[in-house]
């Protein structure tokens, strides 16, 4: 397993550690961290399991990015489409505008329902922007809370540990 775990992680000369480090992948650090660390195998820690908790921490902070992400994208694609609509509505105003000349007050009319319509998308849009929104944020804060109250159970069950390793 640690064979794969440094794939990819040797610098031109062959070696990891300071070449990984000075290329901008911060992924050859970790491996050479833990070694560092359990070098000193301080007692009543278990630094693989502080290095777990660690990661566990990131991958919920990327997930919960993702998540953020995602409903950006949600909402840009929603825009997108209101300003195509928007658009049609106004290449239709456009090609009746011969017409008006000829019947202006049914052309009136017709304008009024194109605007009344082109408003209610815009409010249906604003609502589903917020929905979107709200979504995303509520999505993002409970990964992000579900990962503090494992943290808060995991120095629960250090501090319960402790007493007795003492």
């Amino acid at each position: 397993m640690s064979d794969t775990s440094n794939q990819g992680q040797t610098g031109a000369g062959g070696t990891t550690g300071a070449s990984a480090s000075t290329s901008g992948e911060g992924r050859g650090q970790f491996p050479d961290l833990t070694a560092i660390l359990s070098q000193f195998k301080l007692p009543g820690v278990d630094l693989q399991a502080i290095m777990e908790s660690r990661k566990a921490d990131f991958e919920a902070l990327m997930k919960a990015n993702t998540l953020a992400i995602q409903g950006a994208q949600k909402i840009a694609e929603k825009q997108a489409e209101l300003f195509r609509a928007s658009l049609n509505d106004l290449a239709e105003l456009l090609r009746q505008a011969p017409q008006a000349a000829q019947d202006p007050a049914g052309t009136m009319g017709k304008q009024s329902e194109v605007v009344q319509a082109a408003i209610s998308r815009a409010l249906n849009s604003m609502k589903e922007y917020a929905e979107v929104t709200r979504k995303s944020q509520a999505d993002a804060f409970e990964v992000v809370s579900q990962r503090a109250r494992q943290n808060i159970a995991e120095l629960r069950n250090l501090l319960q540990r402790s007493p007795g390793s003492s």
